[in-house]
Formats: structure tokens, C-alpha cells, sequence
């Protein structure tokens, strides 16, 4: 089955990271990229990449996300301890034996790369997807 549209109801946002932190989802909650390169060159994901550089590198949503339900992102790890993203309230981490956790959320079940499970796979894309009852978004910082 070929999917040509995606339905975008109830999208609170998605940043492609396509050169700027601009909300593509038509919700209009535009981010603000602090210390972040944008390139199509890092490990070859073309023309949507963010290279955050593990300490002051975010960009900031604002305060208008609220109630999101399900969190996705695309992440290339090369260390098996890291944070990952923070938000007001809420860490995802990598724990050290290459596994996804977090902190903050209301029972979260984790999917990676389209399987139930928490483990990452170091130095290739993972696709992670973490469902939740409820969290409240300000500031992510990666």
C-alpha cells in the first residue's frame, strides 16, 4: 500500500530541520534554533538535518504545545550514554547500554524503527517513536 497523503489532523507540530525550525505541520508553532547547524550532508539524510553539538544546541517550540500524545524523531547515535532531547518537565536519554529511556512522561511505550523496544542501535538512523498519556512541551534541547 503506497500512503501519497499524510493526514495531518491533531499534528501539533513537525520541524523537518530543512534549513531553518519553521512548524511544517500548518500549526504554526515556529522554532527558534539556537546553536544549531543545518546541513544535507551529515551522514547522508538529505537536506533535513540538524547538527546539535551535545550541550548548547535547542530549539525552542514555545510554550503553546501542550497535551502531545506521541513524540517521533530520527536520531543517529554514536555514544551509548546521552541526553537526548529536554523539555519543561520531561528527559529522554540514551542509559548507557543503548537503550532509550526518559523521565517525566505519563506511561510511555517506546517503538524503535518500528518495533516495541527501547534499544538503539549505535552509528546508523533509528527511528524512534514514544507514545504517552500527557506531557507538556516548551523547550527541546539536544
Amino acid at each position: 500500500m503506497k500512503v501519497t497523503t499524510l493526514n495531518r489532523g491533531g499534528l501539533v507540530g513537525e520541524w523537518k530541520l530543512d534549513g531553518n525550525a519553521l512548524d511544517t505541520s500548518g500549526s504554526g508553532n515556529n522554532g527558534t534554533a539556537t546553536n544549531v547547524t543545518f546541513t544535507g550532508t551529515d551522514r547522508g539524510y538529505q537536506s533535513q538535518c540538524g547538527v546539535f553539538n551535545g550541550s548548547s544546541s535547542s530549539v525552542t517550540a514555545g510554550s503553546t504545545l501542550s497535551s502531545v500524545l506521541s513524540t517521533c524523531f530520527w536520531i543517529y547515535p554514536t555514544s551509548a550514554t546521552k541526553t537526548v532531547i529536554t523539555a519543561t518537565g520531561i528527559t529522554i536519554t540514551i542509559d548507557g547500554s543503548s537503550n532509550i529511556t526518559s523521565s517525566g512522561l505519563t506511561s510511555p511505550v517506546y517503538y524503535i524503527n518500528n518495533v516495541s523496544s527501547q534499544a538503539l542501535t549505535l552509528n546508523k538512523w533509528n527511528f524512534v517513536v514514544i507514545t504517552h498519556s500527557s506531557v507538556n512541551y516548551a523547550s527541546f534541547n539536544f
